[in-house]
Parts: C-alpha cells; structure tokens; sequence
C-alpha cells in the first residue's frame, strides 16, 4: 500500500496515487531508486484518506481522480 518516512508517503499503486493527487495531496517527487519498482512520493496525507482507500469508502471527483491517473501515467514515462 505505501510507507510513511520523514513526514513524505510513498507508494507504488498508481491508482492509490492517483487518488492521494485527487484528493489534493502534494506529489513531491518519483523515487526512482529502485529499477525494478517506481515509488510515487508525497506530502503526509490525512490518516483518514489512507483508511477510506483501504476500507473501498473513500470518495473523490472522477474527473479529479481521471485526471490525477492520467497524470501518474505521464509521470512514470517521464525520466525526469
């Protein structure tokens, strides 16, 4: 699902991704660390929008969220 370090969450699920970036938590960066795997980096997020996605409850905008997948995608075939 994702970890939590030094006040930055990161994940591998893009579409759990898509979902912190729709709900307007700050994308600070891609990890591209591991070459096997793609970390998706972000701000802290709310602990209730980690429980709401894990118990399938969570709400978001689906143009918000369609556009945030969208975005993950372009991200990841970046190599910036």
């Amino acid at each position: 699902m994702g970890n939590e370090l030094n006040g930055f969450f990161t994940t591998s699920d893009t579409p759990f991704a898509a979902f912190l970036y729709a709900s307007g938590v700050r994308l600070v960066e891609l990890d591209r660390s591991n070459p096997q795997r793609v970390a998706f980096v972000f701000d802290s997020p709310d602990a209730d929008l980690i429980a709401g996605w894990q118990k399938s409850t969570a709400m978001v905008n689906v143009r918000a969220f369609w556009s945030g997948l969208q975005e993950m995608k372009a991200r990841l075939a970046r190599e910036d």
